[in-house]
């Protein structure tokens, strides 16, 4: 995978990669459906010659331009159980340093092409670190329920698409960029819990990751690591809507009454806001 650093400050990547995903408003500790920006080259950027467009909205039509006129672009899905990302690939490569102008179901943006293709494959993903913690099953500090469990995976990667396989579920064809995979992030780390459907039950699974860059080019997945969850177990009420994560060294977590999620915003573990 060829940089963009020096075309794209590093800041406007790390925007783009981290809002492509991210949800409105304060970050879910599980963060399952699309939201965001819709689409990816980031409007304005500078992408290889042979990039795809990837987006989250549910596009049915799309038209690109470029320099040499429109062209014609074939669709495949990425799906995750939370979502799907739609890949349009270009028929032809984009004329090199070219303004394109993209419309996808009447959202219009544009971005600019490098000098040529990218070619070169990223490296795969490297997990950094691993958090596990259990938040509330139920919206409200008054019931007694069951914990749900929840890992943050804090990865570290060259590629755009980042994707994560629990227990060997993913059905991915890397070549044509379709299939299913256990979840899918840019920036964002990989969050593995019941609640986003992607975390198979039980204390342990098997975690690979991969990713992709903006051309399409594909990483090969990681080695395996093993995710351990805290205990499923019955959690003490409160007199509001924060709850202590006994297994999160970020402390303590907000409940979202509309997610059912815990926030990933970190306090004090001996802060008490109730």
């Amino acid at each position: 995978m060829r940089s963009l650093e020096g075309v794209v400050p590093r800041h406007v990547i790390a925007f783009a990669a981290a809002a492509f995903l991210a949800a409105t408003g304060d970050a879910k500790a599980c963060e399952c459906a699309l939201a965001g920006i819709p689409f990816l080259p980031l409007a304005g950027s500078t992408a290889p010659t042979n990039t795809r467009i990837w987006t989250s909205l549910d596009s049915a039509t799309i038209s690109i331009i470029d320099r040499d006129g429109a062209l014609p672009a074939s669709r495949t899905t990425l799906g995750f159980p939370a979502g799907r990302v739609i890949v349009w690939t270009p028929a032809r490569e984009l004329a090199a340093n070219s303004t394109v102008n993209v419309s996808i179901d009447g959202q219009e943006f544009s971005f600019t092409t490098a000098g040529g293709p990218d070619l070169e494959a990223p490296e795969p993903p490297t997990v950094e670190h691993i958090t596990t913690f259990s938040f509330p099953g139920l919206p409200t500090c008054f019931s007694l329920g069951e914990r749900v469990q929840s890992a943050q995976i804090d990865i570290r990667s060259d590629g755009t698409i980042n994707l994560a396989d629990v227990n060997g579920s993913s059905m991915l064809n890397e070549v044509l960029i379709d299939g299913t995979v256990s979840d899918l992030r840019t920036a964002d780390p990989i969050s593995l819990s019941e609640v986003c459907g992607n975390w198979p039950g039980g204390e342990a699974a098997r975690l690979r990751v991969s990713t992709f860059d903006l051309a399409g080019n594909f990483s090969t997945w990681s080695r395996e690591r093993r995710v351990v969850m805290p205990p499923v177990g019955r959690f003490d009420a409160c007199s509001c809507g924060t709850l202590g994560a006994g297994h999160n060294p970020f402390g303590l977590f907000n409940i979202s009454l509309a997610a059912l999620v815990a926030r990933r915003r970190q306090t004090r573990p001996d802060r008490k806001p109730c």
